[in-house]
């Protein structure tokens, strides 16, 4: 076994490995095309319009796009390296999938959350959010908070392997029960009320 994880890779011996790796490469794979797709086409298929210049609606779908294809591209490398080995990978590349995918996947639950602030904000509210020039207020929620959370996990260190992806682990074996998607659905409740 890889790394000094407590976890064994699941579904080795049997086929249950390949089945799981192989359907992730397939779904991620696909997942990189579409988000790939839509940024090509709003960047180079539409307006010549800057970025900064169009409209919030059209921003929140590059920057979706943007943290699906991080995520898709660092998930995807994580199942093709297992693929390749057998095994997990060692402690240091581990953590360094942990953290790219735990960036990724908070980033989006955050974009997600704020585009539903957004959307009861301009049509129950009729007022427009203030996202600083070049939206950098919301580039410092959506990317900050994760990589924060992210150099924290790798402190202390709690991003590791589980058995057949890279990205929560603790040494004292006590596994997360909340994740951020549940934290910011439970955000999203409290501030709609």
């Amino acid at each position: 076994m890889g790394a000094s994880e407590p976890y064994p890779v699941y579904g080795l011996p049997g086929n249950d490995f390949y089945i799981l790796h192989i359907t992730g490469i397939v779904a991620l794979s696909i997942s990189v095309i579409v988000s790939s797709s839509v940024l090509f086409y709003l960047f180079f298929l539409t307006t010549k319009t800057p970025l900064r210049n169009r409209p919030i609606g059209e921003r929140l779908v590059v920057y979706l796009a943007f943290y699906d294809l991080g995520y898709s591209l660092s998930h995807e490398l994580d199942h093709c390296y297992m693929l390749a080995v057998l095994d997990n990978p060692p402690d240091s590349v581990c953590t360094s999938f942990a953290f790219f995918l735990q960036t990724f996947i908070m980033a989006q639950a955050l974009l997600v959350l704020f585009t539903s602030v957004n959307a009861m904000y301009m049509v129950v509210l009729e007022k427009k959010l203030n996202l600083g020039e070049r939206d950098w207020k919301l580039f410092a929620i959506t990317l900050g908070a994760p990589v924060t959370v992210g150099f924290i996990g790798v402190a202390v260190p709690f991003l590791g392997p589980t058995g057949s992806w890279n990205r929560t682990s603790s040494p004292i074996g006590v596994r997360p029960c909340v994740n951020m998607t549940e934290v910011a659905t439970f955000l999203n409740e409290l501030i709609m009320k």
